[in-house]
């Protein structure tokens, strides 16, 4: 290679070093960009799985809902002992007490995972407060409801015993079964 007369390249070697060192900045650029790009692209991914997950977690919550609901709907028995032994007082045999009670372990637990869910952020933070402690409450309002509570909230995370407890104790007057506050 030949050199100009002051130690530098020729023209030629310059320009192709200038056009060689812009093409490597534009190359950057390229790349940045795309690497952004694809950031957005993941952010956008997350988001939608995200969604879906919650919806998942929805469906099993009512999936869970639905098991204790058809078992009132369609076993006239469930629904029988419920209203006797819930709103009625009437005295249970020790099968229906037993009946009785892994009703509403079933239901407060269900009830529990609805809250554990909102407040890991998979369900709306309001579905909770909006549908299952109302209707938890008003089965716990009762006399053997209430009674049940007070031996076996100890088993239950205390935030959600103490929600329980506020809902309960916030029931509007005409929702609440007879006796409620007493």
């Amino acid at each position: 290679m030949a050199s100009g007369t002051n130690g530098t390249p020729p023209p030629a070697t310059r320009d192709w070093r200038r056009r060689f060192e812009l093409a490597s900045h534009l190359s950057q650029v390229i790349a940045s960009i795309a690497v952004v790009i694809s950031l957005v692209y993941v952010g956008l991914q997350l988001a939608q799985n995200t969604g879906q997950l919650r919806r998942a977690e929805n469906n099993a919550t009512l999936t869970q809902f639905q098991a204790i609901r058809l078992s009132i709907v369609e076993n006239r028995d469930v629904a029988e002992l419920l209203a006797r032994s819930l709103y009625t007082g009437n005295a249970l045999d020790l099968a229906d007490e037993l009946r009785l009670e892994a009703f509403l372990s079933e239901f407060t637990w269900s009830t529990f995972h609805i809250w554990d869910r909102a407040r890991s952020g998979f369900l709306d933070k309001e579905e909770f407060t909006r549908g299952g402690a109302p209707n938890l409450a008003r089965m716990l309002c009762t006399p053997r409801g209430a009674a049940w509570w007070q031996v076996s909230k100890a088993q239950f995370a205390s935030g959600f015993a103490g929600e329980v407890d506020a809902a309960i104790a916030n029931m509007p007057a005409g929702s609440a079964p007879a006796g409620c506050r007493a």
